[in-house]
C-alpha cells in the first residue's frame, strides 16, 4: 500500500510515494527479512517521484508471473508514471524466485507530459553479495548501471512498453530480444533506403534471416514477419510511420537490433 506525501514549494511540487507495508494486511511479502529487496526511483517530468519494488524470495517462494501476496497493482491514476509489467499488467511491487543475474524484468512508462525523466537505483536490502543494477533500453540496444548512474532522457507524452528493463548483468538481455551466444560481433546487417532492402552483411558463418519485427519508439511493435531463409528482405510496399524505428531481425545464428528511418 502506498502512502503519498505532498512536498510543496516555489518551485516544483513533488509527490513521494512511500512504501507502507502493515501487518494488519497479512502481507506475505512484508513478513520476511529474507526478502532481498530491489528498489527502484523514478522521476517524471511533473517532478513526482514513484518508488518501486522489486523482491527475491527465498526457496522460489513467488513466481515470475502474479502472486497473491507478493505482488501489488498499481491502485493510482497519475498522469506520469513507471511500473513493473505482469501479463500486461501494471504493479507497484513485484515478488519473484531466488535472485539470478541472468533475470530481466519489464517495466512500463506512462506519460501524459513532455520533459525530462530519470529512473535511478534507490537501495539494496538483504544481499550478502554485490549485485549490479542496469536499466536495458531495448530501443537503442544498452545498458545502464543503475548502481553508478541515473538513466535520464526527455521523452515525449505516450505509452513506452516492451522498451525499459531491470537486468542485473550487462550480457543479459529480455528473452523477447535475447541473443544467441555465438560470435555476434560478425552478426549485422545493413538498411539501403533507396531500395528499403534490409541486407545481412558478409559474415565468416552463413546468415540467414529467420523473422524480422520492427517497433516504434514507443516500443510499440508495429510489424513482424517470418521469413524463409533469405539473406535479404524488401520493406518495399509495407505500410510504416514515419520517423525512426527500431528493427530487430532473428537469424540462424542470433539476433540484431539497431534503428533505421524507412
Amino acid at each position: 500500500m502506498f502512502k503519498p506525501t505532498l512536498l510543496k514549494s516555489t518551485r516544483f511540487l513533488c509527490l513521494v510515494l512511500t512504501l507502507m507495508f502493515c501487518a494488519s494486511h497479512n502481507l506475505i511479502f512484508s513478513q520476511s527479512n529474507q526478502i532481498q529487496r530491489v528498489r527502484i526511483s523514478f522521476t517524471s517530468p511533473d517532478n513526482a517521484i514513484r518508488q518501486l519494488l522489486l523482491g527475491f524470495t527465498p526457496n522460489d517462494a513467488a513466481t515470475d508471473d502474479f502472486d497473491w501476496g507478493y505482488d501489488a497493482r498499481n491502485p493510482d491514476n497519475f498522469p506520469n508514471d513507471l511500473n513493473w509489467m505482469i501479463n500486461d499488467e501494471r504493479f507497484v511491487i513485484q515478488g519473484v524466485g531466488s535472485f539470478a543475474d541472468t533475470k530481466s524484468y519489464p517495466l512500463g512508462m506512462f506519460l501524459s507530459d513532455e520533459g525530462n525523466i530519470s529512473i535511478g537505483l534507490h537501495s539494496l536490502e538483504n544481499f550478502d553479495f554485490d549485485v549490479q543494477v542496469y536499466l536495458y533500453d531495448a530501443l537503442v540496444d544498452e545498458h545502464t548501471l543503475l548502481n553508478q548512474i541515473d538513466f535520464t532522457g526527455d521523452f515525449s507524452p505516450g505509452n513506452y512498453i516492451n522498451r525499459f528493463y531491470i537486468t542485473f548483468s550487462a550480457n543479459s538481455y529480455p528473452q523477447a530480444l535475447s541473443v544467441a551466444e555465438v560470435d555476434i560481433q560478425n552478426l549485422n546487417f545493413e538498411y539501403h533506403r533507396n531500395n528499403k532492402l534490409i541486407q545481412m552483411s558478409d559474415s565468416p558463418t552463413l546468415v540467414y534471416i529467420s523473422q524480422i519485427s520492427l517497433f516504434d519508439m514507443s516500443g510499440k511493435k508495429i510489424f513482424s514477419q517470418k521469413v524463409q531463409d533469405s539473406a535479404t528482405f524488401n520493406l518495399e510496399g509495407i505500410n510504416l510511420p514515419d520517423g525512426p524505428l527500431l528493427c530487430q531481425i532473428n537469424t540462424n545464428i542470433g539476433s540484431k537490433s539497431k534503428i533505421i528511418i524507412p
